[in-house]
């Protein structure tokens, strides 16, 4: 049985710090994820990206838009451990 991680995360948005609660997923989870979510991202090499899932292209790349909107970078899926994931309330 897989345990269920959840953590309150602060992130300096444009608007300022806002708290908002993640739950961690594997990776291949990714596919299932809503647009627009932010997701936390740390890369195997240390590196860590926030921003707003934008989908996954044909080529496996994760695009992340920035939380200020701006710009978007692309992220290959094997550069990825896992990934938290904004839980939004209904």
């Amino acid at each position: 049985m897989e345990q269920q991680i959840i953590a309150t995360v602060e992130i300096n948005f444009p608007e300022g710090k806002r708290e908002i609660e993640m739950e961690w997923k594997n990776k291949d989870e990714i596919s299932n994820c809503d647009p627009d979510k932010v997701l936390v991202i740390p890369l195997i090499n240390g590196d860590q990206w926030t921003g707003y899932f934008n989908g996954i292209t044909g080529d496996e790349t994760i695009m992340l838009e920035s939380l200020s909107k701006s710009s978007t970078i692309g992220l290959e899926m094997h550069w990825i451990k896992g990934y938290f994931e904004e839980i939004k309330g209904e």
